[in-house]
């Protein structure tokens, strides 16, 4: 495996800074607990993430989505991941600031579609579970082999390397 250097940013400075270091074109996204810039182990049915990674999601257009994100993590918006939180009362436990993501643009939307599907595969396996966060997967995630649509399978996708560093 190829080691890559992963920028993790603070959800809340991108915030302020209104989402202008993304462009609105298709991608991957990670989102992570970290304190002082270092990843909070979270607990898991197969041990502990290191990574402290909260929840794997992808884009159509990345500036878009993930100002969408921030506005379900700050309970002012729709995103998935704002309804867990605000059901969980997730936000007693990780403050605005300790949330920061890592993305990665990718060729197309299908392309997205696969790598994220791919990577919450991968971290299942590793932690049979998926991401603390990711409680609504899709019913087009599990396919059962031979019953594939053609060009709707993801088990043709293998994970890019920014998914395999953030992963292993």
């Amino acid at each position: 495996m190829i080691e890559i250097d992963i920028e993790w940013r603070k959800l809340q400075e991108l915030a302020v800074k209104e989402f202008n270091d993304l462009q609105n074109i298709p991608g991957i996204y990670f989102v992570r607990w970290s304190k002082n810039g270092k990843p909070e182990p979270v607990p898991r049915l197969r041990g502990v993430d290191k990574q402290g990674l909260l929840y794997i999601g992808r884009a159509k257009k990345l500036k878009m989505r993930v100002k969408q994100l921030w506005n379900g993590i700050n309970r002012k918006g729709r995103h998935t991941i704002g309804k867990t939180i605000i059901f969980s009362k997730i936000f007693e436990l990780i403050c605005l600031d300790e949330f920061e993501i890592a993305w990665k643009e990718t060729e197309s939307h299908e392309e997205a579609i696969g790598q994220e599907w791919t990577a919450i595969h991968e971290y299942s396996k590793k932690h049979k579970e998926p991401p603390p966060l990711n409680l609504s997967l899709r019913n087009e995630m599990f396919a059962i082999l031979g019953l594939a649509k053609l060009g709707r399978s993801l088990l043709t996708y293998r994970p890019n390397e920014f998914v395999k560093s953030i992963i292993s």
